[in-house]
């Protein structure tokens, strides 16, 4: 109880500007590991329920529940699979997307993939779970909802597709939002709490 806590924010490499692909539809992306404790099974199963023929899902990453999620998802073409992908790979698949979900379900810290996101100029929906929201703020950079309220989510999907236009003017909000989370803000806070603690101990 008497032991001090201090909070660095995960940072970030630099803020990205990526040349966004126009398409009619209206693209959600998760990114992330292959586990029920993220909430990508139960994004996938409420996913099917919307029936806009318009809104696509991708889906990158790996991990053990990687088949199960192929298996609810068959039959749903709107619906694809990356697998696991490097950061170059992943712009092409960045650069058509309109949103970031993040759907977790177990206690998130400080998701890299929030801070990844907001600093190439996409907008986030995420859980509020953890810190998993603490970097989103609503209408701005993104959008919050209940964990594990999928009925909920999909309402928001459907209320963004009625207005995409919303969503491409929110890029730099979402670079602004975490452009002071840099590695060298990180390094320079990380010294300086390592340099009061020492100078306090002397």
């Amino acid at each position: 109880t008497k032991s001090k806590k201090f909070v660095l924010p995960n940072p970030i490499k630099s803020l990205v500007k990526i040349n966004k692909i126009p398409n009619p539809n209206l693209r959600l992306i998760y990114l992330g590991q292959m586990h029920k404790a993220k909430g990508v099974l139960e994004l996938i199963a409420s996913f099917k329920k919307l029936k806009l023929k318009h809104i696509r899902l991708d889906i990158v990453g790996i991990g053990q529940d990687l088949n199960k999620a192929k298996e609810l998802a068959k039959e749903d073409e709107r619906i694809s699979f990356h697998g696991w992908l490097n950061h170059k790979q992943l712009i092409p698949i960045i650069s058509r997307a309109d949103l970031m979900i993040v759907p977790s379900l177990c206690y998130e810290n400080s998701p890299t993939v929030i801070y990844e996101s907001l600093s190439m100029g996409l907008p986030v929906i995420a859980s509020e779970i953890g810190g998993a929201s603490e970097l989103i703020t609503e209408g701005l950079n993104g959008w919050t909802y209940p964990a594990g309220d999928f009925e909920t989510l999909n309402k928001k999907i459907i209320s963004l597709y009625q207005q995409r236009e919303k969503i491409s003017k929110m890029a730099d909000n979402c670079r602004t939002s975490v452009a002071k989370h840099t590695i060298a803000n990180y390094s320079q806070n990380l010294l300086k709490i390592i340099n009061d603690e020492y100078q306090s101990e002397a």
